[in-house]
């Protein structure tokens, strides 16, 4: 179930940038959605992340395409469902 956490939020990326383009580094809306990934959530006084193989998966693709701003809100939207699916559930820990 933790690896399905993980995987949800590298798929909603995936799943959002149907359309690639062969760009150069990760742009700012990239680069937001990377560090809102990064960030956690807070569960029972304690950060919980994403395990890093799955941040470098995501950085991976996204060097691949070119994300625009409303991409990367719907990623952030998806990324927080996730969030909010670990604090209910009390998840302290995701394993990669």
């Amino acid at each position: 179930m933790k690896k399905f956490l993980s995987m949800i939020t590298v798929l909603a990326m995936v799943a959002v940038t149907a359309v690639s383009v062969c760009a150069a580094g990760i742009n700012a809306n990239e680069k937001r959605v990377l560090d809102y990934i990064q960030a956690g959530v807070e569960v029972n006084g304690q950060t919980v992340t994403v395990p890093n193989n799955y941040i470098v998966q995501a950085e991976n693709y996204l060097n691949t395409i070119n994300l625009t701003q409303e991409q990367a809100d719907q990623v952030i939207a998806a990324v927080d469902k996730a969030k909010a699916y670990v604090k209910g559930n009390s998840i302290t820990s995701i394993h990669g």
